[in-house]
């Protein structure tokens, strides 16, 4: 019943493209099941969409790699 739910609420994300929740419940299900919704949301998605969510995934490392190195040139210098 609980993966009926939740494979009904998968479909529904992936209806909507909201691509950032999918993989969040769709590791809940299932081995098997994962397989299938990880297939269908692929399916879905052209060789552009996944160009821009690699290039974003890439601006986000990139991100998050300065603000460490603020934090940490923060917290030497006061540690000085």
């Amino acid at each position: 019943m609980c993966n009926a739910i939740l494979e009904a609420y998968v479909e529904e994300l992936i209806t909507a493209k909201q691509y950032g929740l999918i993989a969040c419940y769709v590791s809940k299900l299932p081995a098997s099941a994962q397989v299938h919704w990880y297939s269908l949301f692929l399916e879905g998605k052209t060789g552009r969409e996944m160009e821009e969510e690699f290039y974003l995934l890439l601006c986000s490392l990139a991100l998050v790699a300065i603000l460490l190195s603020l934090f940490l040139e923060g917290h030497t210098q006061r540690d000085e």
